[in-house]
C-alpha cells in the first residue's frame, strides 16, 4: 500500500509530503501544483462504467403473441447496482414471461431454472432482489417505453439499480450486498430455490 501524508504551515509557501511507498518513507518540500498532481496519483478511484446501450445476451423465444413473448435467457455475466455500487455477478439463467403494448412493457414475470429440458423444464422463482415475492418483477420508475424492441427495453429496465435491500425468493432470505457478493464468484444452487407456482409448460400453453 502507498500513502500520502502531507504537513501545510501559513510560514512556508510549499508543502512538505511525506511519501510511504512498501514501507520506505521520503520526506520533501514540493510545490502547490505539484502536491496537487501528487494526490492525483494517489486518489482512491472506483470504476465507472459509461452508460451505453444495453447489450442483448442469447436469448431464445419460447412463444410469442402480438401483445406478449416468453423467451429465455442463460446465465451470463453482469453488471448489477445497488446503492450506487456496481457488481459482475453470475446472472442467473431466466425465463422472462413480457407482457407489453405497441408503446411500452407492461409488466414482467421472471423465473430461473437448473437445467433446460423444453417445455417440462422446472421453475423456481428468480432470486433477485425487486421481485414481488413471487414471480413479478418491481419496474419502479424504469424506464418501459420501447423504442426500438422489447427485448432491449427489458434489458434496459434489468440494467436499472435494484432498491430492493434484500433478495426475499430465496430459500433463505439474504440481503441484496450479500447476494450480489456470493453471485461475484459463485453460480446458482438448487439449494438456493424457491419452487415456482409454475411449471414452462404451464406458460407456454
Amino acid at each position: 500500500m502507498s500513502q500520502l501524508i502531507c504537513r501545510i504551515s501559513n510560514t512556508n509557501p510549499d508543502v512538505e509530503i511525506l511519501k510511504v511507498d512498501h514501507r520506505k518513507e521520503i520526506w520533501k518540500s514540493v510545490s502547490v501544483d505539484t502536491f496537487v498532481r501528487e494526490i492525483e496519483k494517489y486518489t482512491y478511484r472506483k470504476e465507472k462504467y459509461p452508460k451505453e446501450k444495453p447489450k442483448l445476451v442469447n436469448v431464445e423465444i419460447l412463444a410469442i403473441s402480438p401483445n406478449q413473448v416468453i423467451y429465455r435467457q442463460p446465465e451470463h455475466r453482469r453488471i448489477v447496482t445497488y446503492a450506487g455500487k456496481a457488481y459482475t455477478i453470475n446472472f442467473p439463467s431466466a425465463i422472462y414471461h413480457v407482457k407489453y403494448t405497441s408503446e411500452k412493457v407492461t409488466s414482467i414475470s421472471m423465473y430461473t431454472y437448473m437445467q433446460y429440458r423444453g417445455i417440462e423444464t422446472k421453475l423456481y422463482r428468480f432470486p433477485m432482489p425487486n421481485m414481488t415475492m413471487s414471480e413479478n418483477m418491481c419496474i419502479g420508475t424504469a424506464d418501459r417505453k420501447i423504442k426500438t424492441d422489447v427485448f432491449e427495453t427489458v434489458e434496459s429496465i434489468v440494467d436499472s439499480q435494484y432498491t430492493h435491500d434484500s433478495v426475499d425468493n430465496l430459500r433463505k432470505k439474504m440481503s441484496t450486498i450479500k447476494w450480489f457478493r456470493y453471485l461475484k464468484n459463485n453460480h446458482l444452487q438448487r439449494s438456493d430455490l424457491k419452487e415456482a407456482i409454475c411449471n414452462l409448460k404451464d406458460l407456454v400453453r
